[in-house]
């Protein structure tokens, strides 16, 4: 299975799990988030918003598939964060880079199913 397949795969089982029109929208607007302000600032601000319980969702699919794809990042808020806080430049971009390709699918998928 190529990488492209396995993150659609993995986006599809998230979406399939969290249905609803504010996981859609929250979704929608993660790429924009990341491009304007960073990967871990919007991770920081997802996990503030830790009370709308979609954007934690949002949050969770991500950190679970940057562990997946880079086990040595982990799969939790602060493990992710602290890898890329320690990591040089070219790992920083690749992780980022991930985390907008994986959106990608989400998104696609979070529209066709809410």
């Amino acid at each position: 299975m190529s990488l492209e397949q396995q993150r659609a795969r993995f986006a599809w089982d998230q979406v399939q799990q969290h249905r609803s029109d504010d996981f859609k929208k929250s979704a929608k607007g993660a790429p924009a988030l990341i491009m304007s302000n960073g990967l871990m600032a919007s991770l920081a601000y997802w996990r503030a918003r830790k009370s709308k319980q979609d954007s934690d969702k949002l949050l969770i699919s991500i950190l679970l598939w940057l562990g997946r794809r880079y086990p040595e990042c982990g799969n939790t808020f602060d493990s992710v964060m602290s890898h890329l806080q320690g990591c040089n430049s070219i790992r920083f971009m690749q992780i980022t880079s991930e985390s907008l390709e994986f959106l990608k699918w989400l998104r696609h998928f979070a529209a066709a199913v809410s």
